[in-house]
């Protein structure tokens, strides 16, 4: 009996491992949340250009949104219907692996226009912001959370940049590349060297 138990065990080994590498799903959740502004429309080439058979991306992205809205969205688990389904933040939140946020971009755009202390203090408030989304976020999941900073659209001295203080968040900073043409191919080669460093 104990010799038929000892096979049977032994067969069922090789069988576990084949039906886990056939139902194991290798593909990473990405979720892109924020404001359409970097995340979609004419910048999202850099998201495009990602392999579908390793990341799985979703997006839940608004116009003109804040990091304190965001929060806001995440506290009332907003949802989006997509083919007549009802598809909620929360959820997206939760399987994901690594998350791309940014937000404020109007709002920052229009502090570019101010002195740099207001724009020092603007930065301050992001910040907390950003750390309370870090924070809410991370009772839901244990998502990379990768942040695509603001940057003002007129030339500043270094001093009045958007620097993320949250060590635990990776931070792509687009200060002074604005100009180029080529800051999608920059944030895609950013994101990606974020992701595959993990």
């Amino acid at each position: 009996m104990k010799r038929k138990i000892l096979v049977i065990f032994l067969l069922l080994i090789p069988l576990s491992y084949l039906i886990y590498k056939i139902t194991f799903n290798e593909t990473k959740d990405i979720l892109v949340f924020g404001d359409n502004y970097l995340l979609t429309k004419e910048n999202s080439s850099y998201l495009e250009n990602l392999d579908r058979d390793k990341y799985n991306i979703n997006t839940f992205t608004y116009d003109n949104i804040t990091y304190k809205e965001m929060l806001k969205k995440i506290k009332s688990n907003d949802y989006i219907i997509i083919k007549n389904k009802e598809v909620y933040l929360n959820q997206l939140i939760s399987k994901a692996e690594y998350i791309i946020i940014n937000a404020n971009n109007k709002e920052y755009f229009n502090k570019c226009k101010k002195n740099d202390n207001i724009i020092k203090n603007y930065n301050d408030f992001i910040n907390n912001d950003i750390t309370n989304l870090y924070n809410l976020i991370n009772k839901i999941s244990n998502a990379k959370i990768i942040v695509i900073g603001n940057y003002c659209k007129i030339d500043k001295n270094e001093e009045t940049k958007f620097v993320i203080k949250n060590k635990k968040i990776e931070f792509i900073d687009l200060f002074n590349k604005y100009k180029d043409k080529k800051l999608q191919t920059q944030i895609y080669n950013n994101l990606t060297n974020i992701i595959n460093k993990n």
